[in-house]
């Protein structure tokens, strides 16, 4: 299984490899994931030739919350 760090350079091959994240699909900066782990998954977008890893998120925890710390929003406590 490859490591977390493998994927810097499958994302620099690829970098539409990751699928849009739902959770973040109203975000101007077009946040892709993709599972790094069983319990991982990283967060970025893309900006012409750079790749921006955003986030690393526990798939153990609650995605929307995971969510609201790229958002700003809490949707937690409205």
């Amino acid at each position: 299984m490859p490591v977390i760090l493998d994927y810097e350079q499958l994302l620099q091959s690829n970098p539409g490899m990751g699928k849009k994240e739902p959770l973040l699909e109203k975000e101007p900066e077009g946040y892709r994931s993709i599972v790094v782990h069983p319990n991982y998954k990283i967060v970025y977008y893309v900006e012409g030739d750079t790749i921006y890893i955003a986030d690393l998120w526990d798939t153990r925890r609650e995605p929307v919350r995971q969510a609201d710390g790229l958002t700003g929003t809490d949707t937690h406590n409205p």
